[in-house]
């Protein structure tokens, strides 16, 4: 059986056994290397790619081209005329659309209610004469 938490270090072959695996030096030198300059670089990345992708959704129409810090979001979004962009933004418009809506179907039919109500009192009290 395997002891997969096994560490050991030959000498001679100049090999590290970690997790039942041998590594040389030059290949856990290399994995170190590679893991530590991504690690570093990675938010560096992160920014690179989101410029192009502003840049990418800029030529298509879909928002403004300028990138914004989070202060300028806030004065936007204080500024704007209610209008909001960003994640969820058009599901949170449906959801007002709908709420509206039915605000609006409500009101009609407790008008139409009244109006019943009105028609039956003044039924009523035509019968009651």
């Amino acid at each position: 059986m395997v002891n997969h938490l096994e560490f050991g270090f030959d000498v001679a072959a100049r090999t590290v056994t970690l997790l039942g695996r041998e590594y040389s030096l030059a290949t856990l030198l290399r994995t170190v290397i590679f893991l530590g300059a991504y690690l570093l670089l990675r938010p560096y990345l992160l920014q690179l790619s989101a410029r192009y992708q502003t840049k990418d959704h800029a030529r298509d129409g879909d928002v403004d081209a300028t990138p914004t810090t989070d202060d300028d979001k806030i004065g936007s979004e204080i500024e704007s005329d209610g209008e909001e962009t960003g994640w969820g933004a058009a599901a949170r418009r449906r959801a007002r659309a709908q709420k509206r809506r039915v605000e609006e179907e409500l009101a009609r039919l407790r008008a139409e209610e009244e109006e019943e109500e009105d028609g039956d009192a003044q039924l009523n009290a035509l019968l009651e004469d």
